[in-house]
C-alpha cells in the first residue's frame, strides 16, 4: 500500500498536482509503468548494463511522459523508497512467521466429572421388558346372524357380567319359537291322551277284558306320543336359546375396549363378527422371557419390580404366578409370567413395562454408575483420572463387572476404592487425553 501511495507522489509532482490527489485511471497507468522503469533501471546497474539499460528503455520514458533528467531524478528517489518499504514488509512477514511458530497450538481440555467407586449393598437384578397385558380378555361374536337393533355399550364403559351389550332384531327368532310351541302343545296333548288311555287299558287287561295285542298297541301308541312329545320340546327349547342369542350379554365383569358395529349393522353367527372386545382390568400381567443361562437364577423368585414408561417414578410389585418348565427351542427361553394388581385403574393393557428380577443381594459390593461402563473389542472398561504435577490425564482401566441393578454395576477386578472413576465426558475421551476435573 506504502509503495502505491509513494508511486502516486511520484507521479503528482511530476503532473504538477497537490500531493495526495485522487488517482485516475491514466495515474494508475503511469504507476504501473514508473514501476517497470525502476525495475529495468535497478537490474540494469545490479547486471553492470548501466546506460545500455536507459537507452533500451527510452521509449518507456517517452510513454511515461519524462524528461530523462528528471525520470533519472525520480528514479533515484523511488529507490530508496521502494527499498525501504520492501525491507519494512519483510521484517513484518519475518515476525510473524516467527511468531506463529513460537507460539504452541492451544488445545482443548476436555471437561469432565468424576468420581471413586463405593461399597454397599446391591442387590442383583435381571432387567427384561415386557407388555402390560390383561388377565382376562374376551371377544364377543353374535351368536346369531341378523342386524343390530340396538347398541347400549361403547368403549370405556364398564360393564357387570351378563349385562345386555347390544341386541339383534328378533322378529324372525319370535315367529320360530311360536311354531315350535305350538307343535309342542299338539304332541304334549297327543302324549297326556295316550298316557290316560294306557292307564285305563292297564286295569282291563288285568280283568282280561282286553286282549294282549290291543294292549301291547296301546303301550305302543303312548311311547311314540311321549317321543313326539320330547322332540317337540327340545325344539322349542332349542328356539328359546336361539332367541336369547340375540340379546349380546356380557361374558364377566370389565371394561368395553373395542366396539365394531353401528346399531342397524349386519353380524353373522361367525368368529369375523367381533362386535365387542372386553378386558378385565382389575389384575394385569406381564409375560417375559427368561434366558436359558439365568434359569438357576429365577427358580425361587416369588416377586419382582415393575416400571412403565408412562409412569417413571412409579413402582409396581409383581407377583410370579407360573414358569414355564420347558425352554423354547427357538429362543432358548423359558416363559415367565407376573401379575400385578391394578385396582388404581393405573397399568393399562399395551403398555410398555421394564421388569426387574431380583435374583441375589451382595454385600460390600464396589460398584459404580451405569453409565461409566464402556465397552470395546477388549472388553469393558472405565476412564479413570490420574493427577501428576498439576496435570489430569485419562487413564483406561479394563474392569470386570458382575450384579448391577437399573443404575449401578459392580466391579470384582480392575479398580479400587481410590480410583477416580470418570462418569460424564468419558465417551470421547483416550488413554492418555488430557482433562480438565471440573467438580
Amino acid at each position: 500500500m506504502d509503495f502505491f501511495v509513494g508511486a502516486t507522489l511520484v507521479v503528482a509532482l511530476k503532473d504538477g498536482r497537490p500531493q495526495g490527489s485522487p488517482l485516475q485511471c491514466c495515474d494508475v497507468h503511469k504507476i504501473c509503468l514508473t514501476v517497470f522503469y525502476i525495475a529495468s533501471e535497478t537490474c540494469g546497474d545490479a547486471i553492470g548494463l548501466g546506460n545500455h539499460s536507459l537507452n533500451a528503455d527510452f521509449s518507456l520514458r517517452h510513454a511515461l511522459n519524462l524528461s530523462e533528467p528528471f525520470a533519472i531524478r525520480m528514479t533515484k528517489k523511488t529507490i530508496f523508497i521502494v527499498a525501504g518499504i520492501v525491507i519494512a514488509l519483510a521484517l513484518v512477514v519475518a515476525i510473524r512467521l516467527w511468531t506463529n511458530a513460537a507460539t504452541p497450538p492451544r488445545l482443548t481440555i476436555a471437561p469432565v466429572r468424576v468420581q471413586p467407586p463405593k461399597k454397599q449393598t446391591l442387590s442383583a437384578s435381571i432387567i427384561m421388558n415386557g407388555d402390560i397385558l390383561p388377565v382376562q380378555q374376551a371377544i364377543v361374536f353374535a351368536r346369531v346372524q341378523g342386524n343390530l337393533s340396538k347398541v347400549y355399550k361403547d368403549i370405556g364403559d364398564y360393564v357387570r357380567q351378563g349385562e345386555v351389550l347390544a341386541l339383534i332384531d328378533d322378529a324372525a327368532f319370535r315367529g320360530q319359537v311360536a311354531r315350535t310351541e305350538a307343535a309342542f302343545v299338539q304332541s304334549d296333548a297327543a302324549y297326556q291322551n295316550t298316557t290316560q288311555i294306557l292307564s285305563r287299558s292297564k286295569e282291563l287287561a288285568s280283568q282280561q277284558l282286553i286282549s294282549k295285542q290291543e294292549f301291547d298297541n296301546l303301550e305302543t301308541q303312548f311311547r311314540v306320543a311321549k317321543a313326539r312329545a320330547d322332540a317337540d320340546r327340545a325344539v322349542l327349547n332349542d328356539a328359546k336359546l336361539t332367541l336369547s342369542y340375540t340379546r349380546i350379554i356380557a361374558p364377566f365383569s370389565g371394561y368395553i375396549t373395542r366396539r365394531n358395529y353401528d346399531a342397524g349393522a349386519f353380524v353373522g353367527a361367525a368368529q369375523t363378527s367381533e362386535v365387542f372386545t372386553m378386558m378385565d382390568l382389575k389384575k394385569v400381567r406381564v409375560v417375559v422371557n427368561v434366558l436359558e443361562k439365568d434359569i438357576p437364577r429365577i427358580e425361587s423368585l416369588t416377586e419382582a419390580s415393575v416400571k412403565v414408561d408412562a409412569l417413571p417414578d412409579k413402582v409396581f410389585k409383581a407377583q410370579v404366578t407360573r414358569i414355564n418348565k420347558a425352554v423354547d427351542l427357538a429362543t432358548r427361553t423359558v416363559s415367565m409370567q407376573l401379575e400385578i394388581d391394578n385396582k388404581d385403574q393405573l397399568l393399562r393393557p399395551g403398555m410398555f413395562a421394564t421388569i426387574a428380577l431380583s435374583s441375589e443381594t451382595r454385600r460390600d459390593a464396589l460398584v459404580v454408575p451405569k453409565e461409566a461402563i464402556l465397552k470395546d473389542t477388549q472388553g469393558s472398561y472405565v476412564m479413570t483420572a490420574v493427577t501428576k504435577a498439576g496435570k489430569s490425564t485419562a487413564k483406561k482401566a479394563l474392569v470386570k463387572t458382575g450384579a448391577s441393578d437399573d443404575v449401578q454395576v459392580e466391579i470384582s477386578e480392575g479398580v479400587s476404592i481410590d480410583d477416580k472413576i470418570i462418569t460424564t465426558g468419558q465417551q470421547s475421551l483416550r488413554d492418555g487425553t488430557e482433562i480438565k476435573i471440573s467438580n
